[in-house]
C-alpha cells in the first residue's frame, strides 16, 4: 500500500491544494484498535460498528511530513487523481454521460432493460 507509513498510520494526498500557499495538502489516519465482532454488540455504538481508523486533526504539507513525521520523500504518495484506476473510472463516467445524452440510446436503454431483473438491496442491518 503506497499510503502506508507503518502498520498503524497511513498518509493520503487527496488532490487538494492550499489556496494561499499553493502547497499540496496531505491527511494522515491512524489505526485506533483491533475490533472483533461480538454477537452481544448489537447497538450502533458497539465495537463492531466503530471506525477502525481515525483521521488526525492536522493538515500536512510535504515539508511537514518530512520534518515532523520523519517520512521519506519517496514515501509521500502522489495524488489520488494520478492513479490509473481513478482515471479509468473518471473516463467511464464521461462515456456513460455521453451515452445518456443521446435521446435515441437512452430510450432504447429504458425500453430494453428488464427492470424486474435489476438487483435491489435493502437496508443494511
Amino acid at each position: 500500500d503506497e499510503n502506508e507509513v507503518n502498520h498503524n498510520t497511513k498518509v493520503f494526498n487527496i488532490g487538494l491544494v492550499n489556496a494561499e500557499t499553493k502547497e499540496v495538502i496531505y491527511l494522515m489516519i491512524d489505526k485506533i484498535g483491533e475490533f472483533k465482532d461480538n454477537d452481544n454488540d448489537q447497538a450502533l455504538g458497539s465495537k463492531s460498528n466503530r471506525a477502525k481508523w481515525r483521521m488526525r486533526n492536522v493538515i500536512y504539507t510535504k515539508d511537514k511530513l518530512i520534518k515532523e513525521c520523519g517520512i521519506a520523500n519517496d514515501q509521500i504518495p502522489s495524488s489520488i487523481r494520478d492513479n490509473h484506476i481513478f482515471r479509468d473510472k473518471l473516463n467511464k463516467q464521461t462515456a456513460i454521460k455521453m451515452y445518456l445524452r443521446d435521446r435515441t440510446k437512452l430510450k432504447t436503454l429504458i425500453h430494453k432493460t428488464n427492470w424486474s431483473k435489476i438487483p435491489i438491496f435493502g437496508q443494511i442491518e
